[in-house]
């Protein structure tokens, strides 16, 4: 089934309009999509990486983290939840959520979650047709993914900034979060 999105403005409202994600590019000047980014670290310090699958359009067997775009009727914390189960089988428990901070580019506005919780490797299922492979990374693994073309420099930005233990947005839900 088609993902359906709600379009939103510049300050997170809902327009009350949706668009079928096949049309994200005839979104027009003022209007955004939502996505959400996931970060999930285990108690180790270690992060949850996977590799995008081959048939991808976009970034084909790159390494990542896990993101999606937020459907209609959802919050970036409800996506972030979901998508966690649906590209990697893990259940990311909703009180080990932290909302990190947005980043916008584009017709997107990114929520970036971060989920203290443990987890194996075994636990993770990949979803055919979006992830290959997964992986358990430090910060310094990330690193060398990305020195090596195999990975986008945001990631490791934001896990420095997560395992320095900055305050960038921390406490501040999105509006969309709040049901405003």
């Amino acid at each position: 089934m088609e993902e359906i999105w709600d379009i939103y403005d510049a300050d997170r409202r809902k327009m009350g309009r949706i668009l079928l994600r096949r049309d994200a590019c005839n979104l027009k000047d003022g209007e955004f999509h939502l996505a959400s980014f996931i970060y999930v670290l285990r108690p180790d310090g270690r992060f949850l990486i996977t590799k995008r699958s081959p048939e991808k359009k976009t970034f084909p067997n790159m390494w990542e983290i896990p993101h999606g775009a937020v459907q209609s009727g959802e919050t970036t914390l409800d996506t972030a939840v979901r998508e966690g189960f649906e590209e990697c089988g893990i259940v990311l428990q909703r009180e080990n959520a932290e909302f990190i901070s947005e980043h916008r580019g584009g017709r997107l506005i990114s929520d970036k979650w971060l989920f203290r919780q443990d987890f194996l490797l075994s636990d993770i299922v990949l979803q055919e047709g979006e992830t290959c492979d997964a992986r358990i990374c430090t910060a310094d693994e990330i690193l060398t993914l990305i020195r090596s073309g195999d990975m986008q420099a945001y990631v490791y930005e934001d896990i420095q900034k997560i395992l320095s233990g900055l305050s960038w947005g921390r406490g501040r839900l999105p509006l969309s979060e709040t049901g405003d």
